[in-house]
């Protein structure tokens, strides 16, 4: 297939944003040379307006992003004059807190100081996990703002800026306030994935509890350091979290169930629920992305037009990236983003050269060593190992996942419905969950399952960079993109 206009207009609004990012403005100009001459070559017969309109929304990207940072670096402007100073603050807690360690990770926002002025972003309290709070509760905080600390491995200072979070106090004093401030929905669905999520770890031993709870509800905090770590060397941990892959099954199921309400109501309620089910699980980078993509899809085949997957992505990545730029740098989105589009532009061919082999074996490794190959580097400069086993660890457990998920949703409804079949419901799971987890074990624990990288030479990403977009060209040149995945 010939890629639509509507990609290349979404591909320049990206491009911006993510040159706006990481590099000056006038590097970005040169990116975006490149890039006009990248689709003149591939696209010699598209109408001049398709150029003016590229270079408009390129504009359009890089001015949304230089003023969304500037913005930004004012907000921690105003943030580094109170470090290591006791304030007394008041907000609303902003999500449900996670458990970290012995305590608990509060999420302060619609902060006001005790003057009344008015502080933006977010500050990460750090308190006990008695006496609980919950999503929407009111509450005053005596403490010393404090500036992130980055781990030797691990940018964390970075990480928060991602979410908006500036500051973080250290087991302040708290009070309750009156006041309550959140969306009652919001507050029902973080209450149901807090009891999904209790009556998982009753019902299975560990770790395979915490796997279920991340593949279903993106609970990352369920694993210990041990596991978290084989799980890295293995190169798996992008497998134990909300993906698109829940979305996508739960969108079958939904239609499947509804079909007899008709096309239109079918599609509306499957858009509703997809939407309640991403805010439940914290509408996480790949679940944001899975939700408008499968979005896109259906409302493309409810008005009779024909959604290419290529370009559905494309429009969710630019949506996304409008809203907030700053998921570009964020780790979960880029391989999100990068294995989905890895599969749609390489899984045909790669099945394609070991078509000998049975069609189940050849779809699963296709789809594995396809997503790899984008997300490998960003995998092994964010974790900092190069998992030598991850494709055998992938083609292993990702045809899984599926019937794992499928499972997972059909013993979590049976557990709360008919709670004394929780034994006999739960034996299937902790059957696969339990392979899972010997899989993991025996490939991260093997001597040579992984490299210890501190850093990439820049070169090296440039050179693998090159040939990934030289092939992707290619492709594009030749009119074989995948429409389906």
């Amino acid at each position: 297939m010939k890629l639509a206009p509507i990609f290349y207009i979404c591909a320049s609004f990206i491009l911006s944003i993510t040159l706006s990012a990481f590099i000056s403005i006038e590097w970005s100009l040169v990116g975006l040379l490149v890039f006009l001459v990248m689709l003149w070559l591939n696209e010699k017969k598209k109408p001049h307006i398709l150029y003016g309109s590229v270079l408009m929304v390129f504009f359009v990207g890089l001015s949304r992003g230089t003023i969304f940072n500037n913005n930004l670096i004012r907000i921690e402007s105003d943030y580094l004059r109170q470090y290591g100073i006791d304030r007394i603050i008041s907000g609303t807690v902003s999500k449900m807190p996670e458990k970290s360690g012995k305590g608990v990770n509060v999420l302060l926002g619609n902060i006001t100081g005790h003057a009344g002025e008015k502080l933006n972003g977010y500050v990460l309290i750090k308190t006990n996990r008695y006496p609980a709070y919950e999503y929407g509760d009111g509450i005053r905080v005596t403490g010393t703002l404090t500036e992130a600390s980055n781990f030797s491995d691990f940018d964390y200072k970075e990480y928060l800026r991602q979410q908006k979070i500036f500051a973080i106090m250290q087991y302040p004093d708290i009070e309750r306030l009156d006041n309550e401030d959140y969306v009652p929905i919001m507050r029902w669905l973080f209450r149901l994935q807090n009891n999904i999520s209790e009556r998982t770890i009753q019902s299975l031993p560990e770790p395979h509890a915490a796997l279920l709870n991340g593949i279903l509800l993106g609970v990352k905090n369920g694993f210990d350091d041990d596991f978290s770590d084989l799980l890295k060397r293995a190169g798996i941990m992008h497998l134990v979290v909300v993906s698109g892959t829940n979305i996508t099954i739960l969108l079958l199921i939904i239609m499947k169930l509804s079909s007899k309400l008709g096309r239109k109501l079918t599609v509306l309620l499957s858009i509703v629920i997809i939407i309640f089910y991403t805010l439940m699980v914290g509408s996480n980078p790949p679940a944001m992305r899975a939700l408008l993509m499968g979005s896109i899809a259906l409302i493309a085949s409810l008005i009779g037009r024909k959604s290419a997957v290529i370009n559905a992505l494309a429009l969710s990545i630019a949506g996304m990236l409008w809203f907030n730029p700053l998921l570009i740098k964020s780790i979960s989105f880029q391989l999100s983003v990068l294995a989905t589009l890895g599969m749609i532009v390489y899984s045909g061919y790669i099945s394609s050269m070991i078509s000998g082999l049975p069609i189940f074996i050849r779809e699963n490794i296709s789809v594995t060593i396809s997503a790899q190959i984008l997300i490998l580097p960003i995998l092994s400069a964010s974790f900092g190992y190069l998992s030598l086993v991850s494709l055998i660890a992938n083609t292993l457990i990702v045809p899984l996942i599926i019937p794992l998920t499928l499972l997972g949703i059909i013993t979590v409804i049976g557990i709360f419905t008919v709670p004394l079949l929780s034994g006999v419901l739960t034996l299937p799971l902790i059957i696969m969950l339990g392979y899972v987890t010997k899989v993991v074990k025996i490939l991260g624990s093997l001597p040579f399952s992984s490299i210890n990288i501190s850093s990439y030479p820049v070169w090296l990403y440039a050179m693998y960079g090159l040939v990934v977009l030289y092939l992707f060209t290619l492709k594009i040149h030749r009119g074989i993109i995948d429409e389906k995945i």
